[in-house]
């Protein structure tokens, strides 16, 4: 599995580009899709790879090391840490956390759940068809479960 097969940067996000790709790793490397010990791309296969200058991508490579999340050596790569050799907490459902407070808040708006799926597929400039939202509450997995990353 490559984790930047269907990734790209916004370069017109207003996100600066750095950002995001440090935003990239980090999801990468706390679901587990990097494992510890594994290594990252080197700086200028990354660099290609997204079209952005080889400074931008040792930046982040620099910011990730500052971490404690990976350890870059040189001559042998940048690799993951073992998490637990890291001081962080990082809880299993971020993205499920910010999704719920998300779309709680647009339905206290008023908001459907098909129009605030509407309203993030034009944002994402992705089509997408609706008709009713079945609500799969018990199909979720269950949130609130931390984990120790490194």
């Amino acid at each position: 599995m490559d984790p930047f097969e269907s990734y790209s940067l916004d370069k017109k996000s207003g996100i600066p580009v750095w950002v995001q790709l440090k935003q990239r790793f980090l999801y990468l490397i706390l679901s587990g899709a990097y494992q510890p010990g594994e290594q990252l791309p080197t700086v200028r296969e990354t660099a290609a790879r997204l079209g952005i200058n080889y400074h931008t991508v040792n930046k982040v490579y620099h910011d990730l090391e500052n971490s404690g999340l990976v350890e870059m050596q040189v001559g042998r790569g940048t690799c993951v840490r073992d998490r637990s050799e890291n001081q962080f907490i990082a809880f299993e459902n971020d993205a499920r956390m910010v999704a719920r407070e998300f779309s709680e808040k647009l339905l206290q708006l008023g908001m459907t759940p098909e129009e605030i799926i509407r309203a993030v597929a034009n944002h994402l400039h992705v089509k997408v068809t609706v008709e009713k939202a079945d609500r799969i509450q018990d199909a979720l997995p269950e949130e609130g479960k931390e984990r120790r990353v490194g």
